[in-house]
């Protein structure tokens, strides 16, 4: 394909993307009426072909006949003269250019005209009694009604690209004063008026119903919906942050804390649960029920140790609360950030720490192993999760590896 035309379908695609949407609608209506305007226009042409050179056979075959019998009596006399005077009678049409008459034996015996190879022929025996005295031969010029038809092909084309010029003319102003209508919507959205302009549609459709919602309607306020969550929250806390954020330079801080929400997102997903950045010195994951998964507790404890291995230079410690409420998405999102700002308050430790009720601490009892104030996953568990650890460690560090070669 040459830089020509990759040209050129370059800048067709981008016009058309630039076209609004009504005016795409209006151009797609008017390309299929086009195409059904030249189906049917094609149809006709030659449906009309057919036709006429069916009727110019019957005619030609109709003349031939009437000319064979018109030519017996001549024929019986032998007399010529009184056969040309009939051939030349019949060639003062202008479809007939060549006539003959031949005996039984194929011999010309009279021929009137000009015989050109492109003239139709046909011919008639001519009968006496019961026997064929002879035969005549008539040359027909279809090239007449040809002209008739490409005439008659050429008129129904204009028809059909007036009536399709018509509906592109009638599709394209209905499409660029409904694009109109939706910017006057938009604007009056963006900038409400005391006194909306008159708009010039009155419909009783949808877009008659959009407009008067849009220029009349009053704002609605919406319902907010109360549900009921049993969340366990995951805060993993970066105790060393405040001071790396000093020690550090902007590049390679931004680049750890990359490798922390990558690692944090990936493990969300792998124990689903739900990623939430509440604050900049931590991460912080909620885990709910879930038929056929493992318990919310159990799936935070290994995200929680997971993480804490991960994040060691940053001096990370999970942190473990519940946030049991009931109310509105935004009252549940915000006792949830409230857990997390308690969370990040607990003293430092090296270990996880839980602010979790009675008979939650009593659940956790078949997983961790406790010392003093904070707690650890039991031995068995932490071996099952070493090899996802090693495993994170080296996806992490290959994709460090890319990410400075690009950079």
């Amino acid at each position: 394909m040459s830089a020509f035309v990759k040209n050129l379908i370059y800048r067709l695609r981008t016009s058309l993307l630039a076209l609004t949407l009504p005016t795409k609608c209006a151009l797609l209506a008017v390309t299929l009426l086009a195409l059904h305007s030249l189906l049917l226009l094609t149809a006709s042409a030659r449906g009309n072909e057919q036709l006429m050179e069916q009727q110019q056979d019957l005619l030609a075959r109709q003349w031939v006949e009437q000319i064979a019998y018109q030519t017996q009596q001549g024929l019986m006399q032998t007399d010529k003269l009184a056969l040309l005077s009939v051939l030349r009678l019949h060639l003062q049409n202008p479809l007939l250019h060549y006539a003959r008459i031949v005996d039984s034996e194929q011999r010309i015996i009279v021929e009137a005209g000009e015989y050109r190879p492109e003239l139709q022929m046909f011919s008639s025996d001519i009968h006496l009694g019961k026997d064929i005295a002879g035969n005549v031969a008539i040359g027909f010029d279809g090239s007449i009604s040809r002209g008739d038809r490409a005439t008659l092909n050429a008129q129904l084309f204009i028809l059909a690209a007036v009536l399709t010029s018509l509906a592109a003319a009638l599709l394209f102003m209905g499409g660029s004063k409904l694009d109109r209508l939706f910017q006057r919507a938009r604007d009056e959205l963006l900038r409400p008026s005391e006194k909306p302009e008159f708009f010039g549609y009155s419909g009783n459709d949808s877009m008659g119903e959009l407009l008067r919602t849009v220029h009349q309607g009053e704002a609605e306020l919406l319902q907010l919906t109360s549900q009921t969550c049993d969340w366990i929250v995951l805060h993993v806390h970066w105790q060393h942050f405040p001071r790396l954020n000093q020690q550090w330079g902007k590049a390679e801080l931004d680049k750890r804390l990359h490798r922390s929400y990558q690692a944090a997102l990936s493990l969300s997903r792998l124990y689903h649960g739900q990623l939430d950045v509440l604050r900049n010195d931590g991460v912080s994951l909620r885990f709910n029920a879930l038929q056929g998964a493992d318990e919310p507790l159990l799936r935070a404890l290994c995200c929680g140790w997971l993480l804490q291995e991960l994040d060691s230079d940053l001096g990370a410690s999970a942190r473990i609360g519940l946030v049991r409420a009931k109310g509105s998405r935004f009252a549940l999102a915000a006792s949830q950030a409230a857990l997390v700002d308690s969370l990040a308050q607990l003293p430092a430790s090296a270990g996880m720490q839980t602010r979790l009720s009675g008979e939650m601490k009593e659940l956790l009892n078949q997983w961790v192993d406790w010392s003093d104030d904070t707690l650890t996953l039991k031995v068995r568990y932490q071996s099952l999760l070493e090899k996802q650890l090693t495993r994170l460690r080296r996806q992490l560090e290959a994709d460090a590896g890319e990410l400075t070669n690009a950079v």
